[in-house]
Parts: structure tokens; sequence; C-alpha cells
């Protein structure tokens, strides 16, 4: 993992739909990743999970109800929303053999 990579994961999130103030918290976070010590390769992670999440539920990110986690954690856990590596969308549910 590189700083370029992390850096298209941040241009998704610009270009993105979700709303400024959240784009604003999500930076925010992933800047305060790296001076906590933690690795490139944590930054990308939560940079993609955190705007998955944020797509999900761009109102009500910075304050969630418990039915609106339980809706995230509902769809990430489905497969519904993929990982993109090196340009192609992974799923985590794999097909069968």
């Amino acid at each position: 993992m590189d700083q370029e990579t992390t850096n298209k994961e941040i241009g998704r999130l610009e270009n993105s739909d979700i709303p400024r103030v959240v784009k604003d918290k999500i930076r925010e976070f992933v800047d305060d990743i790296l001076l906590s010590g933690l690795s490139l390769n944590r930054q990308y992670f939560y940079a993609i999970r955190l705007r998955q999440i944020a797509s999900l539920i761009p109102d009500k990110f910075l304050n969630p109800s418990t039915a609106d986690i339980k809706r995230v954690m509902s769809t990430l856990m489905s497969g519904k929303i993929g990982r993109r590596i090196k340009g192609k969308n992974h799923s985590s549910v794999y097909s069968d053999w």
C-alpha cells in the first residue's frame, strides 16, 4: 500500500455525493490515523469503509440511530458493498466452486 492509493480513495470520497460536513469528518479521522502511528494500510481501510458507510446513511452518519447501524451492518455483511482492489470490485461473498 502506498500514499498514492490512499490519496485516490480520498479523491473518491471528495467526488462522492456525501455531505461536505461528513467528508470533512472522515478526512479528519483518516489524517488522525497517520498521526497516531497506524499504517497506510489501516488508513486506506478506514477511508474506504467510512466512505461506504457514509454513502449508505449520508444524513445520519454523524449521529446514527441503532436502527441505522443495524441496517449498515446488514448491508456490509451481505456483500452488497464490495471492496475495490486494483480497480475491480471484490465482494466479500464467494460463489461455490
